[in-house]
């Protein structure tokens, strides 16, 4: 049977390494899908700047200029989703503030944000972790919840960080997960390793219309 440490150590390579194709991919779309879309843009709008009185021509390069904006916010969305760079530019606390305020705004969930600062507490990594599992409840609530509204909390405990995700959702049986979605029993299990990565832990508390809350905890001196 293999050893706790050594289960973790493997988790935590793993994780390491999704990272890494993360960032990877992330920077071929902005690189080099991003850059394509941009050049056809910037194309249209010159076209369409010299085209005159032509007004079937304008109509087929606006249809052109607006297929082409869309397909930029996709890209910088999942380019925001493969890598969380707002960690590295603004801190965690604002790019977890930035996250809540994005899906908010691309749902009908009204979301409150309570975050305090903790990036001199963790390594890179550990803040990414703390993110991603952020990330995944919130992504979670607009899946499977329900929800009117949710919070979001990261306080500073005396030992460790708290990570509060709280909604007053549809909630559901944690004892049979199993029998959920596919995605959201693995969301779930994704987090718990993510979480065990770093020495925390992991507790879930839902019931049928009580909503859900996932708390997590992640040692300072891990």
């Amino acid at each position: 049977m293999m050893k706790t440490n050594d289960r973790v150590s493997i988790i935590q390579s793993l994780l390491k390494a999704q990272e890494s194709d993360r960032k990877r991919i992330a920077a071929d779309l902005h690189d080099g899908l991003g850059q394509s879309l941009t050049l056809i843009r910037n194309r249209a709008l010159i076209a369409r700047s010299e085209s005159g009185d032509d007004f079937r021509l304008r109509t087929h390069l606006d249809e052109i200029l607006s297929l082409t904006d869309q397909s930029i916010a996709e890209v910088r969305a999942v380019f925001s989703e493969l890598r969380p760079a707002r960690i590295e530019r603004l801190g965690l606390k604002k790019a977890l503030e930035h996250l809540v305020g994005a899906v908010e705004h691309q749902s009908d969930v009204k979301f409150t944000a309570e975050i305090e600062d903790v990036r001199n507490r963790f390594t890179p990594e550990m803040q990414s972790v703390i993110y991603r599992v952020v990330q995944e409840s919130v992504t979670n609530i607009l899946r499977h919840s329900g929800a009117a509204s949710a919070l979001v909390s990261l306080q500073k405990g005396a030992d460790a960080a708290v990570v509060v995700v709280h909604d007053n959702g549809m909630g559901f049986d944690p004892s049979g997960i199993s029998n959920n979605s596919i995605s959201h029993a693995g969301g779930l299990l994704i987090m718990k390793e993510r979480v065990q990565s770093v020495s925390g832990k992991l507790l879930l508390d839902s019931a049928p219309g009580k909503g859900t809350t996932v708390m997590v905890q992640i040692p300072y001196e891990a």
